[in-house]
């Protein structure tokens, strides 16, 4: 993601030097923060190409979860029906050597 900040370094310069700073120290400062903005700041804009990106990514893992609970429910049903069944045969063990 590589997206230009637009910084207009002599418009910077100048408007130090009216305050009274030196030429060279003015366009010193505004290259400096011609850097910042290059090195930090561009990297952090999020762009709506990074929120489809996003949104793509998030509909997958959602998918992938949906798949997963509905995995794990039937799973979970055929653990219920095995103990029901394991459950009536233990009662109607018990009830035959009773009787």
């Amino acid at each position: 993601m590589s997206h230009a900040i637009t910084f207009d370094t002599l418009a910077f310069a100048k408007k130090i030097e009216s305050s009274g700073l030196e030429s060279k120290h003015a366009e010193s400062i505004a290259e400096a923060m011609r850097d910042v903005f290059e090195e930090n700041l561009s990297a952090s804009i999020f762009t709506k190409e990074d929120g489809r990106s996003l949104k793509a990514e998030l509909k997958a893992d959602i998918s992938d979860l949906r798949s997963d609970t509905f995995k794990m429910k039937s799973e979970m049903i055929i653990w219920f029906v095995g103990l029901l069944f394991a459950q009536t045969a233990i009662i109607v063990s018990i009830v035959k050597f009773i009787h």
